[in-house]
């Protein structure tokens, strides 16, 4: 298990459809790298059910932080108050709907923490 800490950040707009399995997966992955995780979704002013759809997952796992933007952004101030957010020792941006492959991604963060471990 990594000594490092990981947050996810994933900007989210209109995405009811795919939120709820990009959190799972990216939960699922976060718990195979590190103890030590959270996954920040950061809404962009969405019109449908996102937001009621992650606060549900996340009244039952503290590992997930909602933030909502009140007006719109174009995805460039989702971005950004996401990594302002976060709070963990690497961070990961990750589209709402989870277009990585989960290998690439523990590949990414293996090779970041290695850095900091000097190797």
């Amino acid at each position: 298990m990594n000594q490092f800490s990981i947050s996810f950040v994933s900007p989210m707009f209109n995405e009811v459809e795919n939120i709820g399995n990009t959190i799972a997966r990216a939960s699922k992955l976060a718990r195979e790298l590190t103890n030590d995780y959270e996954i920040v979704v950061v809404d962009d002013a969405s019109t449908d059910k996102s937001v009621e759809t992650v606060k549900a997952i996340a009244e039952k796992d503290s590992h997930i932080k909602i933030i909502c933007l009140k007006a719109n952004t174009m995805i460039g101030g989702a971005i950004k108050e996401g990594f302002k957010n976060a709070s963990k020792d690497v961070i990961i941006y990750i589209d709402s709907d989870f277009p990585a492959r989960e290998d690439d991604i523990k590949k990414a963060f293996i090779a970041m923490t290695a850095c900091f471990n000097g190797k």
